[in-house]
């Protein structure tokens, strides 16, 4: 019985040992787990763009709990705008070789200047921020939270997947880096050197010191360096040939590069085996020359027989690019005029670096275009070809009234409204005209009655049922300046008064003629 409750005293000392320990790990967690929130004034010319918010970024940072001991974690940073904060909000982490999950959850909070986050699978990590808020702040400039999350515990050279449940989400994969810790370099040095760049002549020029002032004497003289294009943290892949710098002999070279891309870097290390890299890319917050070369090296592709996905692929991972894009109309094939339709922003989904678009909901007319927007530029693609619409339309003048032809081979309903003609867009003038083609109906008209004559007037047309995206353009000849509808007021015009001259005429000359001469 004694040795019975010998075991037991025994059991509950372990227990509470075990739990001891597991409290000490999530306090320990709990001090390395902290999350910020900042509000920021989103400016024109800022160094990132706003349409490709909601942005989700990843590093490697060194934590450590003790002195003399340093672990990694990944820090998670989130911007997005203010107003897209619905009250709740999700990060997932996952350790993809050991397939171990983390999620913080966050919600409001008692107040609103307060946020309260949580980890669902351990109920003891929680916490409460502030946010720090601008007070006051320009009216009609957008805010932007920046939240700052530190951090999840991570093994170096693992590879992690992070997930944001934002609209529209965002994912990534991310290798931890290596080497964070104070100390890990020094048994590992890198060269130092100097950077100049010549953005109009497409090089760098890379010049290496001819001491070490900061790390150890390297064991050779000899130093790489190379240019290539930053995929990751942990890859970067070949744009230039490797060159080897010769301290002793010449400490500069010219590398050149064919597009001017915030992926572009260099890579500076010794020689030896394994060589520890210092990689710099210097155009990440640059101006990039307008965005010319962004689209100069990119290439859109249509997927799928019926044009399901439009694939957005660049030198660069979608990471560093994230352009938007919506839908234009081209009036005429081969002309570079593509009027934007407004609210037609298409949905992107990352995959392996490329951008994905879903169209398949898209009108598929051949001028019906999609227009890439990236730092204020553009870049207009037009990749459905004749055949892919099963309908169409023509527009023509009628009696006080602009007409609509329609022509559709399956059964549809169609909906057509007036709008004026601007550089931005077309704007929506009047009420929206329904017709429905089912059973064997493949031609109808729809008559838009007209209440005065504007310049740049216009018809859009799209299809209601079944749905799609996306609204033609369409303008008579004469909608675009004001002429065309005086001439045809004029014509009209004179056709009343040539017929009113004519009956004027002929009463007068019946009158005339009937009158009985005096005879005096």
């Amino acid at each position: 019985m004694m040795m019975r409750r010998g075991n037991g005293h025994a059991l509950a000392v372990l227990l509470l040992l075990f739990f001891l320990l597991r409290l000490l790990c999530a306090s320990e967690e709990i001090t390395r787990a902290r999350l910020t929130v900042t509000e920021i004034q989103y400016q024109n010319g800022s160094n990132w763009n706003l349409q490709s918010l909601p942005q989700l970024s990843l590093s490697t940072l060194g934590f450590s709990p003790s002195q003399g001991s340093c672990f990694a974690c990944v820090h998670v940073r989130v911007r997005m705008k203010a107003a897209d904060f619905t009250g709740t909000l999700t990060i997932k982490y996952l350790e993809l070789s050991t397939r171990t999950p983390r999620t913080i959850s966050i919600k409001n909070g008692v107040n609103n200047d307060t946020l309260q986050w949580s980890d669902p699978f351990r109920p003891i990590i929680v916490g409460k921020t502030n946010i720090k808020r601008l007070h006051p702040h320009d009216i009609g400039y957008v805010i932007v939270w920046e939240l700052v999350y530190d951090c999840f515990p991570a093994d170096a050279g693992r590879e992690v997947y992070v997930s944001l449940s934002s609209k529209p989400q965002r994912q990534h994969k991310y290798i931890v880096q290596a080497d964070i810790c104070p100390g890990d370099a020094d048994s590992d040095p890198v060269p130092e050197f100097d950077l100049s760049v010549d953005e109009l002549a497409r090089s760098l020029n890379v010049t290496v010191a001819t001491g070490d002032h900061i790390y150890q004497p390297a064991l050779s003289s000899d130093v790489y360096t190379r240019l290539c294009y930053r995929h990751t943290d942990a890859e970067c892949s070949n744009l230039s040939a490797l060159f080897t710098i010769n301290t002793n002999q010449n400490r500069s070279v010219t590398l050149s590069f064919p597009y001017l891309l915030p992926c572009v870097c260099v890579q500076v290390y010794y020689t030896h085996l394994d060589a520890r890299r210092t990689t710099v890319c210097p155009f990440v917050n640059g101006s990039l020359d307008g965005g010319r070369d962004v689209w100069g090296s990119s290439n859109v592709t249509l997927n799928g027989e019926l044009g399901s996905s439009i694939a957005w692929s660049a030198l660069c991972p979608a990471a560093y690019l994230k352009p938007s894009a919506s839908l234009c109309w081209r009036h005429q094939r081969n002309t570079p005029q593509c009027t934007p339709i407004l609210n037609s922003t298409l949905e992107d989904m990352e995959n392996k670096g490329d951008l994905n678009y879903y169209v398949s909901a898209v009108d598929k007319h051949p001028q019906m275009c999609v227009q890439f927007s990236f730092r204020g530029s553009h870049d207009v693609h037009c990749p459905f070809q004749p055949g892919m619409s099963k309908w169409e339309a023509n527009v023509g003048p009628g009696s006080q009234s602009l007409r609509v032809y329609l022509t559709s081979t399956i059964p549809a309903s169609f909906a057509a409204q007036l709008c004026v003609w601007q550089e931005k867009g077309c704007v929506s003038r009047g009420a929206i005209y329904l017709v429905n083609m089912g059973g064997g109906t493949r031609e109808t008209q729809l008559n838009l009655p007209l209440s005065s004559l504007t310049e740049g007037l216009c018809v859009q047309v799209w299809r209601s049922d079944p749905a799609q995206y996306g609204r033609r353009l369409l303008c008579p000849d004469y909608s675009n300046r004001r002429r065309g509808l005086y001439a045809v007021a004029v014509l009209t015009l004179l056709v009343t008064v040539a017929m009113l001259g004519s009956l004027i005429r002929y009463v007068t000359k019946k009158g005339v003629t009937g009158i009985m001469p005096i005879i005096s």
